[in-house]
Parts: structure tokens; sequence; C-alpha cells
């Protein structure tokens, strides 16, 4: 009689199970993971399933190969694609299909993605666009490979959304997310010595070193713009990035008016291209720091 090949998910034998358990996983934790890689079917002997640690809990993620695999078996499967998004390129929705051009030379910074699942004999696709402030965990393999991430975020999604009952109560490890403790207010004494709490912000926000980092890497970014197309998107990017980063209110409202100021300047020169160009050169060009005068003067000493 032939032996039938061992089921992880049948079997849960003790020595099998400790190659997917990391250490410190609960048996809570481990119940889930096999309940969810037994409903789904992914193979944790191929990588398409695993157990990480998010905090101090663990939660069961998929890999892409997963999704993709199970995706083609789907009989009305016609195909999907995930591209990213640049400031600088043209991202238009007509009706249902996109409409989008790359920038060139410079496509800007990398700002989202989107996928577009096909699917035989159903003429509306699915197409599901993310942003990449809302999953950057600042990993080092999110700053290595930003694009890749963030269109594996997109992929996943629109997945689930075109086969929901073959990839539901599945996630994919790009999306894990970090689970933060709250940063610590620290009481800063007034005049009064009455105690007052410090606005809650990311480490470092507070110093003047941060500030003009956050600044100058804006005026870089509106050096690069030609159009006013490019000082709506940036300003959309600079909403966003306050939010998903915590600036300070000082630096946040300090960034609006820069592209405020920058875009009525660029408008009213739409006239005079030799005007333009030399604005855009005076915004790329780097800040040059303040002298010790003018430091005592704005802080009023």
């Amino acid at each position: 009689m032939k032996k039938s090949k061992p089921n992880i998910w049948v079997d849960r034998r003790e020595d099998i199970i400790k190659l997917f358990i990391p250490e410190g996983a609960s048996l809570a934790d481990a119940a889930k993971f096999f309940e969810v890689g037994k409903a789904c079917g992914a193979n944790p002997f191929l990588g398409e399933i695993e157990l990480l640690k998010r905090g101090n809990k663990h939660f069961s993620f998929c890999k892409r190969d997963f999704y993709r695999r199970v995706a083609e078996k789907q009989q009305n499967y016609n195909g999907h694609f995930s591209l990213p998004i640049y400031s600088n390129d043209s991202f238009v929705m007509k009706g249902c299909e996109p409409e989008h051009v790359y920038g060139r030379p410079n496509r800007g910074n990398l700002i989202g993605a989107y996928c577009i699942v096909r699917r035989t004999g159903i003429q509306q696709h699915i197409m599901v666009e993310v942003r990449l402030g809302d999953y950057n965990t600042e990993h080092p393999i999110w700053q290595s490979k930003p694009q890749t991430m963030i269109c594996k975020v997109a992929e996943a999604q629109a997945l689930r959304a075109a086969y929901p009952r073959k990839f539901r109560g599945t996630y994919d490890s790009s999306e894990a997310w970090e689970e933060r403790a709250p940063e610590r207010k620290a009481p800063v004494e007034d005049n009064s010595g009455r105690d007052k709490p410090v606005v809650d912000v990311m480490p470092g926000q507070g110093s003047k070193e941060f500030s003009d980092r956050v600044i100058i890497n804006l005026l870089k970014r509106l050096g690069d713009i030609t159009d006013v197309e490019g000082f709506r998107r940036v300003d959309r990017e600079w909403e966003q990035e306050c939010m998903s980063k915590k600036y300070m209110e000082v630096v946040a409202v300090k960034g609006q008016k820069l592209i405020a100021n920058a875009l009525k300047t660029f408008t009213a020169a739409a006239s005079k291209p030799d005007k333009q160009k030399a604005i855009v050169e005076k915004l790329a060009a780097p800040a040059e720091p303040e002298s010790p005068e003018e430091n005592k003067a704005k802080e009023g000493i």
C-alpha cells in the first residue's frame, strides 16, 4: 500500500511544528497559524506562509508566490500586473481604466503603487491603489526596495478583492504592520511652576537640525518641478508625509507656506520662461546656513 505524503496541517507532528513556529510564539499564535494555513492551502515548506513577530505578538502572513499560485488556478483568471506611481508621473482615471504615463527623464519621488486583476467574462476589472506612506515601516527592506514592497502590497490587496473566497483572512508579509509604543511625554515647567504637556511627536523632531533637514529636502523636491501640476503633487505628498511621520506643526506649516509661495511665484512668471527657470534653480540650490546674528534676531536675543 502506497504511503501518503505527510501533511503538516493534518499530522501536526512536533518536529515539523518547530520548523515554522518561532521562539516566543504562544500556543494560540501557533494554533491560528495552522488554521490559516490549512484553510487557504499555503505551503510553509515553500515559504508561502510564515509566522512573524510584530511588537509583542505573532501574526500569520502569506507570501506573493502563494497569491500568484492560487490566482493562476482560478478558471476566470486572465492575468494581473502591479506598477509603481511616482510624483512626476501622469496618472489619471478614465472610467475604470487608468491612464499612466511615466515622467521623463525624472520620475520624482515614489508615492505608491496600483494593481489591476483581469478576469475572463467580467468586463470590469479589479483595481487597487495604495500609498507608500501607509505601509512603509522604514525597515531596511523598505529602505532598499521600496518600489518592490509597495507593489507587493497592491498586488496582494487586488488579488484578495478579485478572489475573496480564496484569500479571505490572509495578508501578505509586505503588509506587516508595526505596533509601536507611544512616545513618552515629558513635562515642561514654565515660570509659574506648573507643568504643561509636550506635544507627542517622533523622536528628534524638536531639534533644529531635524527641521532644517526636512525643509531642505522639500526645497530640493520643489526644485525638480517643471509645471504647475508638479507643485500640486508635492503639496499632496507633503500633507501625507506630515501625517504619516507626525511632523511638528511648525514644520508642517512652514512647508505648506514654502509650497504655496513657490507655486504663486512660478505661476506669476508663466509668461516668462527664463524667469521660471531661475526660480527652479533657486529652489534647487542648497540652503545656506544662517549666521549667528540672524539666529539671534529670529530668537529675539
